[in-house]
């Protein structure tokens, strides 16, 4: 009788020990590997079918990332290993999270630079709860059945085994995960060059993208050298030497005048000339466009820094960097920037923002591109909210207060950046004049009626520039900063617009309004060259008589054949498209298929000024001209 018992507890503890701890590493090994799936496919940067062949190798890749991660906590972590699984759960629950809102605003992953940010991350709070999916649930779902056997099991939640036995297990995971991730790696799309966070994501999953931005974050962040070679240094002066000199049109038109620019929160370009339920959704702009210059063409190239990225484009002519934002990550390096070149001819420079002065790291970065005067919300009355879910001066009182502070006891420069119209675009109240059915209680209505708000305030704004005498004196550029909505939000657009929901469609919506007013000349003009953000500053410069030699871009005035490099790695011209996340070139007319070839050398001509943009950014190739 005692035989069977024995034999019977041999067989109990056997399942009970050794593997109820293997069975709840896989629950939790499952359970990362489902929400990592979850991120690939709810974002769309997958597409369906799940098993697909295009989706092979980013399978295979997850697959092995996952388990490579699993054989490090089983090496080091001993008795403990159940309970170091759940902390990484944890993480790995929280950073896909992270993940998922980020690209549904930003339409990429987060990365290590942009984590420098997430101390702003209460001040979008309203953004961040309006990204939130119902089905995103679902990441949380495993924490109460892995809770439950933990209690169930306690004890015996572990897996006695020796180092010797565990090194011999973590070895063979290396064999089996490094040859596989390699094989995937070179058999994906990714073997001849990306410049696409988001291709890398969809051919080898979010945790290989992660691994790797941490890898080039500390090789080029931490360990890179911050000299240029002698073979960078010449990239950068031949680039500048060979600028193709376009003409001088308009040249000196409004030299000694003041400069206004004002940058518009989410004003983009299909709002313009927008009429809805038989009302203008614009009706200042409109009138002002028809004034004025108006670029209809004109593309935004911002990137992780979004607003604070269109301000550093004005300012300097510069592409933005591909990870991150200058402002966070190279506030202290050397710029030759607009704001220098005008306190060299005697002008005062202001910038006007009522929000917090370290929001982008401003404060810091204002200095850096010789913005003398910062006024912030702290310089502010703030007499009323309008907005950016209750946090935003209105940009009526916003607009006044600037007018009134700004010096002009010599020419100046001043750049209002507004607030207002920031996503989500709620808040407003009776504010907006206009019936936005059938789109009402929709993100794109919100946003119809915010922007019909901030065209009220523009309208006020240039009628106090005329009772302030201000008007005949000043270059007034006005221009959107950044996309209105979110690629997921953008299902109505697409209806409003009556396009088809593609890339290419989505792509040439990308444009924000330009608007430049030159007291004395004769506006009335739409100019529909192709142009870019970072063409700004030349363009400017030439009408202000200003030699401006470090410019990456081009004076839009001047020039005849038109492209703009969007800061995904597309490619926007005169005559064609290039989508940086499937590889194609398209007619800009129609949308129909071009051969790749025909544009290949040009395409990765334009490219290369994005790559040699970050150069001199990261290696502060500034530093040593004088200004």
């Amino acid at each position: 009788m005692e035989v069977p018992s024995i034999k019977s507890n041999t067989i109990q503890n056997l399942i009970k020990k050794p593997f109820i701890g293997i069975i709840l590493m896989f629950a939790v090994f499952g359970g990362i590997f489902l929400k990592l799936l979850y991120f690939q496919f709810i974002t769309h940067i997958n597409g369906r079918p799940v098993l697909g062949s295009s989706n092979l190798f980013m399978l295979v890749s997850s697959l092995t990332a996952v388990l490579l991660i699993f054989s490090f906590v089983f090496l080091f972590s001993g008795r403990k290993t159940f309970g170091v699984l759940i902390i990484i759960d944890v993480f790995f629950t929280i950073l896909f999270i992270a993940d998922i809102l980020y690209v549904r605003y930003y339409t990429t992953a987060i990365t290590v630079p942009v984590l420098l940010a997430m101390k702003f991350l209460n001040s979008v709070e309203g953004s961040v709860i309006s990204l939130f999916n119902k089905k995103d649930i679902l990441l949380l779902l495993d924490f109460p059945f892995l809770i439950a056997l933990l209690i169930i099991f306690r004890q015996r939640a572990h897996i006695k085994l020796s180092f010797v036995k565990r090194l011999v297990v973590f070895a063979a995971v290396l064999i089996i995960t490094i040859p596989t991730m390699y094989i995937s790696y070179n058999k994906s799309d990714l073997k001849n060059g990306v410049f696409d966070n988001n291709q890398i994501i969809k051919n080898m999953g979010i945790l290989y993208f992660h691994g790797n931005d941490v890898f080039h974050f500390i090789k080029d962040g931490l360990l890179q050298s911050k000299t240029m070679t002698a073979d960078e240094k010449k990239q950068m002066d031949d680039f500048y030497a060979n600028k193709q000199v376009l003409g001088d049109k308009y040249k000196g038109v409004a030299k000694g005048m003041n400069l206004l620019i004002v940058q518009v929160e989410s004003l983009q370009g299909f709002a313009m000339n927008k009429t809805i339920n038989g009302s203008e959704v614009t009706p200042n702009l409109n009138k002002l466009a028809k004034e004025s210059f108006y670029f209809d063409n004109f593309y935004y190239q911002v990137k992780g820094g979004n607003t604070s990225d269109a301000e550093f484009l004005t300012n300097t002519s510069l592409y933005p960097i591909n990870e991150g934002a200058v402002y966070l990550r190279y506030p202290t390096h050397e710029y030759y920037s607009l704001p220098k070149a005008l306190i060299d001819r005697g002008y005062i420079t202001s910038a006007f923002h009522a929000y917090n002065p370290s929001f982008w790291n401003r404060s810091v970065m204002y200095e850096s591109l010789g913005i003398q005067n910062f006024i912030s919300y702290k310089d502010f009355n703030i007499d009323e909210f309008v907005g950016w879910g209750g946090y935003a001066l209105s940009d009526e009182s916003f607009f006044r207060q600037s007018l009134e502070k700004i010096d002009k006891t010599k020419p100046f420069y001043s750049m209002l950046i507004t607030l207002s119209s920031h996503h989500p675009y709620d808040y407003f109240g009776d504010k907006s004049d206009i019936d936005v059915k059938p789109y009402e209680k929709t993100v794109l209505g919100n946003y119809l009626g915010a922007i019909n708000y901030v065209d009220k305030c523009i309208g006020k704004l240039i009628e106090d520039l005329k009772n302030r005498n201000l008007y005949d004196n000043t270059l007034l550029v006005i221009y959107g900063d950044h996309y209105a909505l979110p690629k997921t939000q953008a299902e109505d657009l697409y209806k409003l617009e009556n396009v088809e929901p593609n890339n290419f469609n989505w792509l040439k919506l990308q444009k924000v309004p330009l608007i430049i007013h030159i007291p004395g000349v004769e506006g009335g003009q739409t100019i529909s060259t192709t142009s870019g953000q970072v063409d700004l500053l030349p363009t400017i410069a030439n009408l202000m008589d200003i030699d401006f030699p470090y410019a990456m871009g081009q004076d839009m005035l001047n020039k005849k054949e038109g492209f703009a490099l969007l800061r995904d790695y597309s490619v926007v011209t005169d005559k064609y498209l290039y989508d940086a996340s499937d590889g194609k070139v398209y007619d800009i007319k129609d949308g129909s298929l071009l051969n790749k070839d025909d544009y290949k050398d040009e395409i990765e001509k334009i490219r290369q000024l994005g790559k040699l943009s970050d150069l001199m950014i990261r290696k502060n190739a500034f530093k040593d001209i004088k200004k």
